[in-house]
């Protein structure tokens, strides 16, 4: 491979036919002995595919610095890619000297204004080991793109199956990413991974390692008059000074740690280290909008879909799933938070209401008898509208949310409480007022407006719930005691206590609304209805107030009693403590309640 991962944004039509003849050249000297010109004209189709792919491919990896892949398909079992690797082994067959053992299905959805021969099987595919050959994938290492299915071609004295367009291609790919962080301009990478001891060098061959401080491999002490960093290996500790260069402060180098988890260094001489660190100017807080949706790959190698119209955050303590990974519409600035469900929950489910079943199991913990997100009599008005039916609008929205899940793997949380914009639809933003004081149905309608042809808002389904519940509790970010029994330690309770850490924040409390300063203590016993956001204390992975501030209306019903009621869920500020109002609690009213410590939380899903 010629070092595809360039800058180009498209090719040109007289380069394009410039390859086809080439190819068709190349073609005709390694098979001179075809038999039937049919077989020569589907192999250049499928050169003519690759060409195209490995160009959408190079622009895609070059702007979101990940490959367009379906999400979670292992491909390593496959006996077409069985022999690959094992002719590899052998010194023969289509596999690379830099080809790995790792290949994915190429997700051609997330490629623009493509037209190919073959590659069908992908549209018909699901989230499984592909029955139909019919598709193309690529190589984690070395980017090399395979047709599963081969082209047989019939010569004189043999048939031989071509799977590429390459000759056991012996060129790397240009890395311009590792695990998602990147390497800077001037630099190439040399060996190893974010979490294995990456390596870059410069033209002039200076090696720097990446100090992968957010997973412990390395500590950095920023207390002294210099930093000081140790290098953990086994049960040996080494550590540096830190010699910042000139124009360097430590500062930056405090802020490339906090952000990116790491720093680039090379080693002066037994104790003390230079550094190269990533700096926001260079590459922004965020990445690029994503023009198509696509699947998005941590450094963990876990998995999450990425909605068109939205981009990741480009900060370590954002930008991976089990931390809780961060979106942001580019459009109108809201954040979300990916809610992901384990693999091998759903993978024997071919049902909506299987799917529905596995997640009660899974999130048995956190359910509770009489509450079910189903509708009886009249639930939910869904919908302003006299001649829809609200009951069919509710049904069918929550089986879009399962399909979702089953297909995606997880869905999206606003990261803060719901805030009304000016225009009357609801935000998740930091440092605003929680729209509350709102019905049930109101909310849902003013959910439901920011629907597009792409993905569909709402308020969360009690199962979603119960979810995200579950998704904190295996990170590790909270235990079950915080979550279910107890949760004034993380939590805007009148029990609660905490210290102001937004700049922006204001408090609502029986003398009116007013400013709270940063660094304000919100004690025991007194209540404060809060705008979002206000303090860090208030956090689980990376979603805010969660639990606490407001209740947050769903779209479960408590069918315990003949007139049917609505659920809030996660207590709030004012009369409740973080055991009456844990993140995982329920209250039930009427369907036309309202209160001002009543808000909601908008959920986002394909």
């Amino acid at each position: 491979m010629k070092g595809f991962i360039k800058n180009e944004r498209g090719v040109s039509l007289i380069s394009l036919a410039a390859a086809i003849i080439i190819l068709g050249i190349i073609t005709s000297m390694l098979i001179y002995n075809i038999k039937d010109t049919k077989d020569m004209e589907r192999l250049t189709n499928m050169y003519t595919d690759i060409e195209n792919i490995t160009d959408r491919i190079s622009n895609y990896y070059s702007k979101y610095g990940a490959l367009p892949i379906k999400n979670e398909i292992d491909l390593s079992s496959d006996p077409t890619i069985t022999k690959w690797k094992t002719d590899k082994s052998e010194n023969k067959g289509p596999l690379g000297a830099n080809d790995s053992d790792t290949f994915y299905v190429i997700n051609l959805n997330a490629l623009e204004n493509l037209t190919l021969n073959y590659g069908k099987g992908f549209y018909n595919m699901e989230n499984s080991v592909p029955a139909d050959k019919d598709i193309y994938v690529i190589n984690e290492n070395s980017h090399n793109i395979y047709y599963l299915n081969g082209i047989k071609v019939r010569g004189n004295s043999e048939t031989k199956i071509y799977y590429t367009n390459l000759d056991r291609d012996s060129e790397k790919v240009v890395l311009n990413y590792i695990d998602g962080i990147r390497i800077p301009s001037g630099f190439s990478f040399k060996s190893g991974t974010t979490k294995n001891d990456l390596k870059i060098e410069n033209s002039g061959h200076d090696e720097y390692i990446w100090a992968n401080t957010v997973d412990g491999t390395y500590t950095v002490d920023f207390s002294g008059s210099n930093a000081t960093l140790t290098q953990t290996v086994s049960l040996t500790d080494t550590t540096y000074t830190v010699d910042l260069l000139t124009g360097q402060s430590k500062e930056d180098l405090i802020k490339s740690n906090n952000e990116f988890g790491g720093f680039y260094y090379t080693i002066v001489d037994s104790s003390t280290i230079n550094v190269y660190y990533l700096s926001v100017a260079e590459s922004d807080n965020w990445g690029p909008t994503y023009d198509v949706e696509g699947i998005y790959k941590d450094k963990n190698g876990d998995t999450a879909y990425i909605p068109a119209g939205f981009k990741i955050s480009r900060l370590s303590t954002l930008n991976t799933i089990k931390n809780g990974l961060v979106i942001k519409n580019n459009s109108t600035g809201d954040e979300y938070v990916w809610i992901d469900v384990p693999d091998g929950i759903l993978e024997n489910c071919h049902t909506l209401e299987e799917v529905e079943n596995a997640l009660k199991e899974y999130t048995n913990n956190y359910r509770e008898n009489g509450y079910e997100d189903i509708y009886e009599g009249d639930f939910v008005l869904m919908t302003d509208n006299p001649n829809e039916n609200s009951k069919s609008i509710y049904n069918e929205l929550k089986n879009k949310m399962l399909q979702s899940i089953k297909e995606n793997g997880g869905f999206y949380i606003g990261r803060y409480e719901a805030s009304k914009s000016n225009d009357n639809k609801p935000l998740s933003q930091r440092d605003k007022k929680v729209w509350a004081d709102i019905t049930i149905k109101d909310a849902q309608i003013a959910a439901n407006a920011l629907t597009s042809e792409n993905y569909t808002y709402s308020l969360m389904f009690g199962l979603q719930w119960d979810l995200v519940c579950k998704f904190i509790e295996n990170t590790g970010a909270k235990t079950y005691h915080e979550i279910a029994e107890d949760s004034k330690e993380w939590g805007n309770y009148k029990n609660s206590q905490f210290i102001i850490t937004s700049n922006n924040a204001q408090k609502r409390t029986s003398n009116g609304i007013s400013s709270i300063e940063k660094g304000e203590t919100k004690n025991s016993g007194v209540w404060m209805l809060l705008t979002t956001a206000a303090s860090e204390q208030n956090k689980a992975i990376n979603l805010y107030d969660f639990n606490g501030n407001v209740w947050e209306l769903t779209l479960e019903n408590y069918t315990s009693e003949t007139t049917q009621k609505c659920v809030a869920r996660g207590g709030e500020f004012y009369r409740e403590s973080g055991i009456n109002g844990s993140a995982s609690f329920r209250v039930y009213n009427t369907t036309d309640f309202v209160n001002f410590g009543v808000g909601f939380r908008v959920a986002l899903f394909k």
